[in-house]
């Protein structure tokens, strides 16, 4: 199973609000963003801390490298809602564990901000009695522009 690059994703949802009227792209410049998941909303596990930077380019075209890269995990946004800086929705993925995000944050043209409950099937091996068990995360994507890129 191809893994979704958690900045990606976010990047994606916050490509479409280009295409909801609301006509924000992120800027191009220095990025960092950070992944966090947990079981029960308490105890947060940073997954990924990531910089960097985003050219003019990469702001233009990064969209279709998120589209393939979501495609390639065999994922998919089902519905989305993106008005007045706030996004909502719902992301499904078709692999082995039949993955279903829902996600809902605030964005802007700087900074994104948001919230995900992912619930997912998980087939034990059979040593473990081989039955599917529902397995709940929820995640929280924060991502802003901190400066400009020095090459």
């Amino acid at each position: 199973m191809t893994r979704i690059a958690p900045t990606a994703l976010a990047l994606l949802l916050v490509s479409t609000f280009a295409h909801a009227g609301d006509n924000i792209r992120p800027d191009p410049g220095m990025w960092v963003g950070v992944t966090k998941l947990s079981v029960d909303r308490t105890n947060w596990r940073t997954m990924s801390d990531t910089r960097g930077c985003m050219t003019k380019e990469d702001a233009t075209d990064w969209e279709s490298n998120a589209r393939q890269q979501i495609a390639a995990a065999q994922c998919s946004v089902q519905s989305l809602t993106v008005s007045m800086g706030k996004i909502s929705g719902t992301i499904s993925c078709a692999n082995e564990n039949q993955v279903q995000m829902k996600v809902d944050g605030r964005y802007d043209n700087r900074s994104y901000d948001i919230d995900l409950v992912s619930t997912s099937t998980i087939m034990m091996p059979p040593a473990a009695g081989g039955q599917a068990v529902p397995v709940k995360l929820y995640g929280k994507w924060t991502g802003r522009m901190v400066g400009v890129c020095s090459y």
